[in-house]
């Protein structure tokens, strides 16, 4: 998985040096390729999300919508029995992880960089640790 995300980056990377302003236009019969995902430094960026948890027996289940200014989350709707909300910064370095703390799903939206579905199985004979997020109503602030 790691791999797969790491040659996506690296694709999307390539890609937008290829496709930038001022770059030159596909050859006559060549399809240009597709747009890119925006390159944002999520640490810091301000934006609005929803996000459903919908696995593992955890206090953090449910559909919340999450606001985040300069990388920080400011608003969570309704309250969390949690303190700390993924941000998509968070899911992003998470997805980065190997062995029984990678995670067992993972799909970028390829428009927006935005994963919309992350899931953790954690380790497959416990029956109490996995985790289930799907991003939805991406929104960027200002």
């Amino acid at each position: 998985m790691r791999m797969t995300l790491c040659a996506l980056v690296a694709a999307g990377v390539l890609a937008g040096c290829a496709s930038g302003p001022g770059a030159a236009p596909a050859p006559p019969g060549e399809i240009p390729s597709a747009p890119t995902a925006p390159t944002t430094d999520w640490s810091t960026a301000s934006y609005r999300f929803t996000l459903d948890s919908t696995c593992g027996e955890r206090l953090f289940l449910g559909t919340f919508h999450v606001t985040v200014e300069d990388g920080k989350v400011t608003l969570v709707e309704p309250e969390a029995p949690i303190p700390e909300v993924p941000t998509i910064a968070d899911l992003l370095q998470r997805a980065q992880a190997d062995g029984l703390a990678a995670p067992s799903a993972f799909h970028l939206d390829p428009t927006t960089g935005v994963p919309t579905v992350v899931e953790f199985e954690g380790d497959p004979n416990a029956i109490d640790d996995e985790e289930c997020y799907a991003v939805s109503d991406y929104e960027p602030l200002g």
